[in-house]
């Protein structure tokens, strides 16, 4: 073998310089002479190769390991490979809300935080993206709660106010009487208070006033007239409508009759809540 020509598989110039090209790969071949690099010696191209990937670095602004490829397909595989380059969990069990905590401190929902998972993952969510999704929630099911728990606490005072009004005078007798019912029905505070939420403060209370009376409750409770000191303010006011209507009652009332005008004033305390 002469000077002028080299080993199987390298390539001889016409002036006897051997190319670094190998013959066996046409891609790399053909890559290498579109840039020119196969007409440069070795050392040459390998500095000419370095200087191109410092170009392309500064013009994408990182290096290739940092830069993600997006398919063209908007449906293609390839993408999930794209959002787990982004931050994108493996699996749904990965997304962790343990920081996420309701104003009380108690965690959410078992079934809440697996739902969020789900959708975490369907979205293609990071990590922090999830977290912060799940904290949003969480602090609008405080504001909620903080909301009806106001709007109930407003609708008790609004109950409690119109059945002071109808109770009257009679308010803590009839109080008494409607939490003697409760004990004897054998009923726990939360179990009113659901009751309370269901059909409101003030009917259920002159419900259990009602049962109250009919039970006994209210056996040593009475007015020193001749009406029971438990009637509510529209049973008195029932009371004197119906005696209004009776002629000899009203006859014996404007003739002066002692127990009428008895009955009458004490109707009329109940009504307008004054003591007797």
């Amino acid at each position: 073998m002469d000077g002028g020509t080299t080993e199987t598989g390298t390539k001889t110039t016409e002036t006897g310089s051997t190319s670094w090209v190998p013959a066996t790969d046409p891609d790399f071949a053909g890559y290498a002479q579109s840039k020119g690099w196969d007409k440069l010696s070795a050392p040459e191209a390998a500095a000419a190769a370095v200087k191109s990937y410092r170009e392309a670095e500064k013009k994408y602004g990182a290096p290739a390991e940092e830069l993600v490829r997006f398919p063209k397909d908007p449906v293609a595989p390839e993408w999930n490979g794209v959002f787990e380059r982004l931050g994108k969990p493996k699996d749904a069990k990965e997304y962790d809300f343990a920081s996420v905590k309701r104003a009380d401190g108690t965690a959410l929902n078992d079934g809440l935080a697996d739902k969020l998972r789900a959708s975490a993952f369907k979205l293609n969510l990071t990590k922090d993206a999830a977290t912060g999704i799940a904290s949003t929630v969480a602090a609008f099911l405080d504001g909620t709660d903080a909301t009806a728990l106001a709007e109930k606490t407003a609708g008790v005072a609004t109950s409690k106010a119109a059945l002071i009004k109808n109770w009257g005078s009679n308010f803590p007798a009839n109080q008494v009487i409607a939490q003697g019912a409760v004990r004897a029905l054998g009923l726990e505070p939360d179990t009113v208070s659901k009751l309370e939420g269901v059909v409101g403060y003030e009917k259920i209370m002159e419900m259990f006033r009602v049962i109250g009376t009919k039970i006994g409750e209210d056996r040593f409770i009475h007015s020193g007239g001749s009406h029971q000191a438990v009637m509510t303010r529209d049973e008195a006011q029932a009371r004197i409508t119906s005696l209004k209507a009776d002629t000899d009652w009203t006859t014996k009332y404007l003739a002066g009759g002692v127990d009428q005008r008895k009955e009458m004033d004490a109707l009329v305390r109940i009504v307008v809540g004054v003591a007797a």
